[in-house]
């Protein structure tokens, strides 16, 4: 055993284990030791890996943690000094040795490397918490998805910029250049900090010599990385700050019986929506070690094995057994094997990038522009905050409520990622015919061309793939809105490329909406006149058929089920599907509300709600019940249609502004809907028109972080697309 005594001990970070934590004890002489409740040997493998890259021959290695004692429930380790560069060659070892650093964490795939967990110490950043140094992984998302296409780039680690809202504010958390724990994480010299952006050609430096290093000598560096086998490191299911404000939430419920209610009510829901429906069922035990947990005010200890695609809990008992598909060892291995010159410069451009992102910013607020309207106001945004990372990925600037910038990742979907944005271009070109818009959209438009088209050989038919949101049904109908607005024939013909790409085989759709489902793929193809559109229109329609409605409206409800119906009808030139839309009609104006001139949202069972948005409300179904006008032969579904959009079309003439203006439910999507139904609403359009100009744009729902994006649906993006589509026959009803 230690025979160490000590005078003092200091909590330090997180509680875990049933209240343990990491502390800082003084011996009697007064030197400061790290105490931790685990065993040493991740760090001991690190600091193995550390010095086999300096016997390949690395210039420059960053230091590891001392470890002065190593029991297996227990570990000592020296107390590293946040020290200042006494030369200019220790600011230049320090920098390229936090290019090593990126490198390795980017290979052995670390995360929550932030700026708690890294001290500059002389001429070498330190890491000094190894709890998530490799990372297992479950079953990756379909790639055409497009939710996370930067998550295992070098951005995973948090080692690079990124920002979190602390107290409602925006903060740099990154391990380069946060600013969260008294600025340890900084190096500084002749008594002033020094910011790794200034010296991004020296980090790059460091991380392309330990990757150049690495491609040469796989072999040897594969035996290293195997020596983690042995080691545990910590998982993390949700943030800790969600975990802390579950916490903070449940401990103001009196009764434990009603505070493990409302844990379980909290918790619950990332298995309940799950793909595999038996999922829940299978995570009962590790939701089960989620909760006790909550309840004791610790944040939950995940922990996986080095070589175990199971997760255990921090006793090394199993909670879920194949949990991950893969298991952290394979994991970094797989990466290792993956490296190639063609990534490395992706990655160092990246690197490049987001140390641009942290350099301190002066302008005018963001929104604010010498251009005199809101298209090329909009424009002139999305010039600055948005930047095309590498050939298949990509990256936006971000701005939060303190103006802060910060590098966020997009996929390629409708809702928020690359192909919303692209709207906005063919909107903006649409009304001005000025070509610098046309040149953009395809600019950016080769990007997407090599994710969804060129390197995809088949898409299969499932919710994840397929849906509005994210998938390649709304990307699809974002085509061909495009298509309508520029006249330009490549947009229509990716379209064919993709639906012939869509694979038939093992077909999942289980959520039956708009919004989720793959059921929003039917809304093109009526303007697909192929064999694949019909092919795909005959696998979607028994599923539609048997759909019962729950809810109201375009997203989530009857209308957008009714219309999917209306378009595999038209797809198949068949009328067989009227009985069904009638049903689906007939519910849904069940639940119309003479008084309020609009249709309740079922989603608030507790009382009558009515909503003035895209998914739900007048303005949704109005949108469905005209498209589907065009879809159909039957007489007395056109009349219903009609006489619906009378309706709505009374109260969108005399909206009041929303609270929120984006096109996700807001006054963009009011103005939009107008447009398509030809409507005015010059209200709308006036207000709108005004807070752009002064960047009031209030973009914020409870449920979203503080930031406000470039997209579509909920950035700006979208205003700009509303107020450029405003007036005009070609709106496309937001792509439906």
């Amino acid at each position: 055993m230690n025979n160490h005594t000590d005078k003092l001990s200091v909590p330090l970070g997180d509680k875990h284990n049933g209240g343990k934590a990491v502390t800082l004890k003084y011996l009697d002489d007064g030197t400061p030791v790290i105490c931790k409740p685990r065993n040493a040997k991740t760090e001991q493998v690190f600091n193995e890996l550390l010095n086999g890259y300096k016997k390949l021959g690395l210039s420059y290695v960053p230091n590891g943690v001392e470890v002065l004692f190593a029991g297996e429930q227990y570990n000592e380790q020296a107390y590293v000094h946040h020290l200042p560069a006494q030369s200019a060659e220790d600011v230049r070892q320090y920098f390229f040795n936090c290019g090593v650093t990126v490198f390795l964490a980017y290979m052995l795939g670390s995360y929550d490397l932030h700026c708690e967990n890294i001290i500059a110490s002389l001429n070498s950043p330190v890491l000094v918490d190894l709890e998530t140094l490799l990372s297992a992984e479950t079953v990756k998302r379909n790639a055409v998805s497009g939710v996370a296409d930067l998550s295992g780039s070098v951005l995973k680690s948090h080692i690079l910029p990124n920002w979190i809202a602390v107290d409602s504010e925006l903060r740099d958390c990154s391990g380069l250049t946060g600013t969260l724990n008294a600025s340890k994480n900084i190096l500084f010299y002749d008594n002033g900090p020094l910011m790794a952006y200034s010296y991004a050609d020296t980090v790059i430096s460091g991380f392309e010599k330990a990757y150049e290093l690495s491609l040469k000598n796989k072999d040897h560096v594969k035996g290293l990385i195997e020596k983690f086998g042995d080691c545990a490191f910590r998982q993390l299911l949700r943030p800790t700050d969600v975990y802390d404000r579950i916490i903070r939430f449940c401990g103001a419920v009196d009764g434990l019986q009603s505070r493990r209610a409302a844990a379980y009510a909290l918790l619950a829901r990332a298995y309940e929506n799950d793909i595999d429906p038996n999922r829940i069922k299978k995570a009962e035990k590790l939701l089960s070690f989620e909760i006790e947990s909550v309840l004791q005010g610790d944040v939950p200890l995940f922990v996986s094995q080095g070589n175990s695609t199971s997760l255990y809990n921090y006793k090394e008992e199993v909670l879920f057994e194949d949990f991950y598909g893969k298991s952290p060892v394979q994991c970094a291995l797989g990466r290792l094997d993956s490296l190639n010159e063609q990534d490395m410069r992706s990655q160092t451009k990246i690197i490049r990038q987001a140390l641009s992102a942290a350099k301190p910013v002066t302008p005018n607020k963001p929104g604010t522009t010498k251009s005199s309207d809101s298209i090329s106001l909009v424009y002139d945004m999305l010039e600055k905050y948005v930047i095309p990372a590498i050939s298949s990925k990509w990256m936006l600037l971000d701005f939060g409520r303190a103006d802060s910038l910060f590098l966020q990742s997009a996929g390629t979907g409708l809702y928020n990622g690359l192909l919303g944005i692209l709207c906005f271009y063919a909107a903006a070109y649409h009304k001005t015919k000025q070509s610098k818009y046309l040149e953009k959209l395809f600019d950016y438009y080769d990007s997407y061309r090599k994710i969804t088209i060129e390197n995809v050989a088949a898409i299969p038919l499932s919710d994840d793939s397929c849906s509005f949101s994210n998938g390649i049904g709304g990307q699809l109908s974002a085509l061909y809105h495009i298509y309508e607005l520029t006249g330009e024939k490549i947009f229509y013909n990716d379209i064919i490329n993709i639906l012939n790409k869509i694979s038939l085989q093992n077909v999942n759709i289980v959520n039956m909406e708009i919004m989720g489902g793959a059921v929003s793929l039917a809304l093109i193809l009526p303007k697909a006149d192929t064999p694949a559109a019909q092919s795909i229109a005959r696998v979607l329609a028994p599923y539609l058929l048997q759909a019962e409605p729950s809810l109201t409206g375009m997203a989530h409800g009857a209308a957008g089920l009714a219309l999917a119906l209306s378009a595999v009808g038209a797809t198949l030139n068949s009328n067989d599907y009227d009985e069904k839309i009638f049903k689906l009609l007939d519910f849904e104006n069940s639940y119309y509300i003479e008084d309020e001139n609009n249709w309740q949202d079922l989603r608030y069972e507790s009382r009558k709600s009515f909503m003035l948005g895209w998914c739900a409300g007048a303005p949704g179904i109005a949108m469905a019940r005209k498209r589907m006008i065009g879809y159909t032969r039957n007489r007395e579904i056109v009349k219903v249609c009609k006489e619906d959009i009378k309706r709505a079309s009374h109260i969108l003439c005399k909206a009041d502004q929303l609270k929120r203006d984006s096109l996700c439910c807001g006054n963009s999507a009011l103005l939009a809907v107008c447009a398509f139904l030809g409507l005015e609403n010059s209200r709308i359009f006036a207000g709108l028109e005004s807070r752009l100009k002064t960047f009031s744009l209030n973009m914020y729902h409870p449920l979203d972080t503080c930031d406000i994006n470039c997209g579509l649906m909920q950035g700006f993006a979208g205003v700009g697309y509303a107020l450029a589509m405003y007036g005009d026959s070609l709106c496309g009803g937001m792509m439906v």
